[in-house]
């Protein structure tokens, strides 16, 4: 295409970016839309292009053979009709969007390199796409990870809102180098990784509350880089003491809970790497260092013989909003203890209208959490619309998720976030 051609195109072009060069993504992306699509598919044969974004309401197109070369497809919105897809014979980048009801053989697709997008609901033979090499999903529905144990060549794991319980499957994946969980809300063990991935260097996981045993990382030989983030209470962090080719940890004491307070071990390996500076401002830091154990406020271990707490017991007790108030010392005025305060009660209130609510009624915790989400919205405009900053907003509206998912509902039905339905913050 001509510079002139391309200047009066309606199409969008992007160009190879770095970090979809790094997913073996080899070409420009061509963006398809309803009004654009003989355009689009010009566009993409004389720029000789492999790869598409689709925004289109259909994509029957696809099996055109004027577009049989393409390698990447990137299907935005839901289709009825996925049977093009399956006439693309060098098919290796795929990502579905959210809502799709059409079901999905990925037996299909036994060229993917590249899997991203939401894992459909009905969906079937996952283990065949057995050349995967970089899987950034959300959703993804089972209780543990064996799907992938029949992908050796697997490099990165990202997953977010996954329903595994553990990471069991990822144990023979030699070359698998990083893994990202997110939003994982019944994650409750990393028990999967160990020695035999020798490869794996960088371990992140953020908002996966239920985390309980993270013991298995100690077990990664070569591991690099460690972040932990929103986290209620984890066994222990003696896994920390055996990393020893660690070079970055990120955890927090405010962000990441630990059973009876001990937080030495993240002491002692921040002080190997010289970044003890991350934990200034932080209280009991002192005391530690002095070589006393503070006691450091953390939910004590429970009694054994006690009923276990529910999910919406265990939110209660880590709420953290009244900790906002440091960011008043800070400067930000509006985050006064009254107002956190404030802002808490709506929770606590909540929470414990959804623990007396009978099991499956839906509409009922449904109702409830809209009512938390408009008082928040009267709360902000009575102080000016400035209580709630950005980061307050995002771990308000993760927390709204977390509640939800511990009622019973289904966060993936609400596709910004449940609170996102009514929220005016």
């Amino acid at each position: 295409m001509t510079d002139d051609m391309q200047r009066n195109s309606t199409v969008r072009v992007d160009p190879l970016k770095p970090y979809a060069a790094v997913l073996e993504v080899t070409t420009e992306t061509v963006w398809f839309q309803d009004h654009t699509i003989d355009e689009a598919i010009k566009v993409t044969e004389e720029r000789r292009c492999k790869h598409v974004h689709l925004q289109t309401s259909r994509i029957d197109f696809l099996a055109s053979p004027r577009l049989r070369q393409l390698q990447g497809v990137t299907i935005q919105f839901p289709v009825e009709d996925l049977s093009a897809l399956y006439s693309l014979p060098h098919l290796t980048h795929l990502a579905l969007p959210e809502g799709l009801k059409s079901h999905v053989d990925y037996s299909c697709f036994n060229r993917l390199l590249y899997l991203g997008g939401t894992i459909p609901k009905n969906y079937e033979n996952l283990h065949a796409a057995s050349r995967l090499k970089y899987v950034h999903v959300f959703s993804y529905p089972k209780a543990d990870l064996t799907e992938f144990s029949h992908c050796p060549d697997l490099r990165e794991l990202r997953l977010h809102g996954a329903a595994c319980k553990s990471l069991h499957g990822l144990s023979g994946l030699q070359k698998l180098a990083r893994i990202h969980l997110e939003s994982c809300r019944k994650l409750e063990s990393v028990c999967g990784v160990g020695p035999a991935n020798a490869s794996l260097h960088v371990f992140d996981v953020t908002n996966c509350k239920k985390l309980i045993n993270a013991n298995a990382i100690g077990e990664l030989p070569h591991l690099k880089k460690l972040f932990l983030f929103g986290i209620h209470e984890l066994d222990s962090l003696d896994f920390l003491k055996s990393l020893r080719e660690l070079d970055d940890l990120g955890i927090h004491p405010s962000r990441v809970g630990v059973k009876n307070g001990d937080y030495r071990p993240l002491i002692e390996a921040l002080q190997r790497l010289n970044k003890l500076h991350q934990l200034k401002g932080w209280k009991p830091l002192k005391d530690f260092l002095a070589g006393n154990t503070p006691a450091v406020k953390s939910p004590a271990e429970p009694d054994r013989a006690a009923a276990p707490k529910s999910d919406l017991q265990a939110i209660r007790d880590h709420l953290k909003i009244t900790s906002w108030t440091e960011k008043h010392r800070d400067g930000l005025k509006q985050y006064s203890k009254e107002n956190c305060a404030r802002v808490q009660q709506v929770f606590v209130k909540l929470l414990t209208a959804l623990e007396n609510l009978p099991t499956g009624n839906n509409a009922q915790a449904e109702a409830l959490i809209k009512a938390a989400v408009l008082e928040l919205n009267r709360l902000n405009e009575s102080t000016g619309g400035d209580v709630l900053e950005t980061s307050e907003r995002e771990e308000l509206c993760e927390l709204f998720d977390d509640i939800a998912t511990a009622a019973g509902l289904d966060v993936t039905n609400y596709p910004d976030g449940i609170a996102s339905q009514w929220r005016a913050w």
